[in-house]
């Protein structure tokens, strides 16, 4: 729920700034930074207090958002005449549920959040079964919190250019196909740098699951009137798919791995 209120009123803020979408890359590249931060921090807690007292201390951080939720300050209020006022209420509704691409690109965007899930569930224990330390499973983590954040700024930048307004669906179609090569090659070695290439490269696949690229996408298809809606409906999409992947997978490691390849093919 803090997820989608800070991704609605990022572009609210700067709706018609031409930085608007660098704006949402950085509020949004925090998940890459909490990946990266605590991938250590979670494993050095679990080790020495257990998990119950890691849950604890996760929760006490969690509640640190009610924090950060007292700087969000009202938009400037604007006065609209009453046929502005009409036309607005008219503009935001739910008739972009009969556009036959919302479904498809959900589709996609529930396929990926499957698959990422998967991996984001197993890779550590992958790592582990490969003969390497916990530290080093942990640290892979970090890697792909990496390249989220880095990924995520480059994304905003790129759609601040404004090239095509195609480009935010061309970017994340990349960024998919991108993480599920990486995916069919991780397969061809067992060396610990083969996996910390495979990382870096499924960052890029998940920073195009969220940030800039989704705001993007809803924006130009479907209105920005409409973002708290679609953007909803694109979390619980979202949602489903991660709640999903990882146990479907099971504790089959080889198995989540192939299941996270099939999906982008």
């Amino acid at each position: 729920m803090a997820y989608m209120v800070a991704g609605v009123v990022v572009p609210a803020y700067f709706v018609g700034h031409r930085r608007q979408k660098i704006a949402v890359a950085i509020a949004s590249c925090g998940t890459g930074v909490g990946t990266f931060v605590f991938s250590p921090i979670i494993q050095y807690l679990y080790a020495t207090y257990g998990w119950k007292n890691l849950f604890i201390v996760l929760a006490g951080i969690a509640m640190q958002c009610s924090s950060t939720g007292l700087l969000y300050r009202p938009l400037p209020s604007i006065s609209l005449t009453k046929s502005e006022m009409s036309k607005e209420e008219k503009a935001a509704d739910w008739r972009f549920l009969k556009n036959t691409s919302f479904y498809v690109i959900h589709m996609g965007f529930f396929l990926t959040t499957f698959g990422d899930s998967v991996i984001y569930g197993h890779f550590g224990e992958f790592a582990l079964t490969l003969g390497f330390t916990t530290d080093k499973g942990a640290y892979l983590y970090s890697v792909i919190g990496i390249s989220v954040m880095i990924l995520k700024l480059l994304q905003g930048v790129a759609l601040d250019s404004k090239v095509s307004t195609s480009l935010p669906i061309k970017l994340a179609i990349f960024f998919f196909l991108l993480g599920g090569l990486a995916t069919a090659l991780l397969f061809t070695s067992q060396e610990y740098m083969m996996l910390l290439m495979y990382a870096a490269l499924f960052g890029a696949n998940t920073a195009a699951s969220g940030g800039a690229i989704v705001i993007g996408i809803l924006e130009t298809y479907y209105g920005h009137e409409n973002l708290e809606l679609t953007y909803g409906m694109n979390l619980a999409v979202t949602g489903l798919g991660n709640l999903l992947g990882s146990p479907i997978a099971g504790n089959d490691y080889l198995k989540s791995c192939y299941l996270m390849r099939l999906k982008h093919m």
